[in-house]
């Protein structure tokens, strides 16, 4: 049996790093980005919870055993090859360095970024059928 969907990606975040004002960057810059937006009725003083897809959402939670990430990732999917180099352009143009764009000609496009959150996106595209397969 398969699972049918991620639902949520929690992350840590240092105590007190959850001000106003960064959660007020976050927002805006994701959702210029992506669109993302919170979800008002979860969050609360020391949890940032943003919705980015219809049933799946961020949860920023301040914890005292924060612990720094070198690695750690997660991956959103883009309707098209096209879309990938828009959102590339668009996080630069906000003030994000993503790594640079992988083509199609290299594999599946795609690129990487950190950039508020503690964690990095990688944002890509996988033509139709590609994904999932054996």
């Amino acid at each position: 049996m398969r699972t049918s969907a991620l639902t949520h990606i929690g992350m840590s975040v240092p105590v007190g790093s959850l001000t106003p004002q960064h959660r007020t960057d976050i927002l805006a810059f994701y959702g210029d980005a992506f669109g993302w937006k919170e979800m008002r009725g979860v969050s609360n003083a020391e949890r940032l919870t943003i919705l980015i897809g219809a049933q799946s959402y961020i949860n920023l939670r301040e914890k005292v055993e924060h612990q720094p990430m070198s690695y750690e990732h997660f991956g959103v999917l883009v309707d098209s090859a096209d879309e990938v180099e828009s959102r590339w352009t668009r996080v630069t143009e906000l003030g994000a360095s993503p790594e640079p764009l992988k083509s199609a000609a290299d594999a599946y496009p795609s690129f990487k970024f950190q950039h508020l959150l503690p964690m990095g996106i990688e944002v890509q595209h996988f033509p139709s059928g590609q994904l999932g397969r054996d």
